[in-house]
């Protein structure tokens, strides 16, 4: 995984950026990690990410951390509209895993706020 994190940081148009970014991401989806530290590597990959696609590979990846960390990342990518909808399912998607803690409530409450379907299911 660090070397992968490295080469997705290589130039544009290297050959190496977009396997690597696949390729992270996908061990990041095995979740041998803490949801705490895949978010980080998550938040560095979607600095990175040059492209709506790679922001949609990235927002997948996020959507299998049940985590407030990772709905905050998801979040913040609502507003970009080439990204949007997958931004959507990945919040939805992690509201599903989360717990009832504090953090958790925090994040929960601004889900519900920015994503109409979160404060439906809410109120059933």
């Amino acid at each position: 995984l660090p070397t992968l994190m490295e080469w997705v940081k290589a130039p544009a148009g290297d050959a190496r950026q977009l396997p690597a970014l696949r390729g992270a991401v996908r061990l990041l989806m095995l979740g041998e990690d803490t949801p705490e530290s895949r978010c980080a590597r998550y938040a560095s990959l979607m600095a990175l990410a040059s492209s709506p696609g790679e922001k949609k590979l990235v927002l997948s990846g996020l959507g299998k951390v049940g985590h407030a960390c990772a709905l905050t990342m998801v979040l913040d990518q609502i507003t970009d509209e080439a990204v949007k909808e997958e931004a959507v399912q990945a919040a939805i998607a992690i509201a599903e895993q989360l717990g009832d803690t504090p953090e958790n409530a925090a994040a929960m409450e601004r889900a519900r706020a920015l994503i109409p379907e979160l404060q439906e299911k809410a109120q059933q």
